[in-house]
């Protein structure tokens, strides 16, 4: 999608880049990109200081960069910051929808309290598929899935866990993602490798709502950043100390905060494991391969789990392994 342009780079840029390391011109940009961010916010802030406007509403692919959006959060001028969960160019028709709607009729608030929006399967569908695959998976129904998926990942497994319906926007949320622990710093390394990812970042960390005071500073249950993997928050140091392959060398971290009610078993299960382990955070990372979308069928899934970029899938109902 980028080549062209990439291609395309001017000559005399790649000249004055000449001699810099790709990390060093990463932070340039991205130092460049927090000032002039900070200084838009800051300029539409005084011009709306009459209207008492504190409030900041993101939108737009630059604002997946949570870095950026920790920082307009803590700006003195700032005191609740919201980014769409869909940023990037797939919340561009909500964006109309909602401008739309206000044309017609006034309203200027329309809640979006959760990502999971897509398509969702039943347990026959996903049985008729887990029948078409017999040959090379064996699989059970389970009774107690919380109980089950905590085993798996105790066991030190990369758990598939595909789950309700499918989330809305580029984060995986607990619909469509890959778990395992976050003690493990090297994790970053082996898993991207086995999931052929480029990546070099840490991953993201999925918390209970109970222990999310403990782990990131300044975080408070009004955040809906922290529903949607948008912000990046400062941890405290027992929680880098234990939880070493989801905070960045910066010593932040991007966590998506659960609750029973927003999140259903998905949180049952992230309680249950911190539970048992006194851990405060499990990785979240998204269920796909390098370059490839976030799953959606239960197709998907299984062939996931045959190229073995994942341990175990839990599937809805069913627990599934690779003969």
């Amino acid at each position: 999608m980028y080549k062209p342009f990439y291609l395309n780079l001017s000559q005399d840029l790649k000249k004055e880049l000449d001699g810099f390391s790709k990390e060093d011109i990463a932070a340039g940009l991205q130092k460049q990109c927090e000032e002039i961010i900070s200084h838009c916010v800051k300029y539409w802030m005084t011009k709306s200081k009459k209207l008492n406007v504190k409030n900041v509403c993101l939108a737009g692919g630059v604002f997946s960069n949570v870095k950026i959006n920790q920082i307009v959060a803590e700006m003195q001028e700032v005191e609740n910051v919201y980014v769409f969960p869909h940023m990037g160019d797939g919340g561009l028709p909500v964006g109309s929808s909602c401008y739309f709607n206000y044309k017609l009729s006034g309203q200027t608030k329309i809640d979006l309290p959760t990502a999971y929006l897509g398509p969702r399967f039943s347990n026959d569908e996903i049985l008729r598929c887990l029948h078409s695959y017999a040959s090379g998976i064996k699989y059970e129904k389970l009774n107690r899935k919380a109980e089950a998926v905590v085993d798996e990942l105790m066991n030190k497994k990369v758990v598939g866990y595909f789950c309700n319906k499918m989330e809305y926007g580029p984060r995986a949320l607990g619909a469509r993602s890959i778990l395992y622990h976050a003690r493990d710093d090297s994790v970053n390394d082996w898993l991207n490798k086995r999931l052929k990812r480029t990546e070099f970042m840490p991953f993201g960390p999925v918390t209970p709502v109970e222990y999310a005071h403990m782990c990131y500073k300044n975080w408070t249950k009004d955040d809906k950043c922290s529903n949607f993997m948008t912000k990046t928050y400062n941890c405290f140091e027992e929680f880098k100390k234990l939880h070493k392959a989801v905070v960045h060398i910066d010593g932040t971290a991007r966590p998506q905060i659960v609750t029973k009610e927003l999140n259903g078993v998905y949180y049952e299960i992230v309680k249950l494991y911190c539970d048992k382990t006194n851990e405060k955070a499990l990785i979240n990372t998204s269920f796909n391969l390098h370059e490839e979308p976030i799953i959606c069928t239960p197709q998907d899934a299984i062939k996931c789990l045959l190229s073995n970029c994942i341990d175990v899938l839990i599937i809805e109902d069913y627990k599934v392994y690779k003969v």
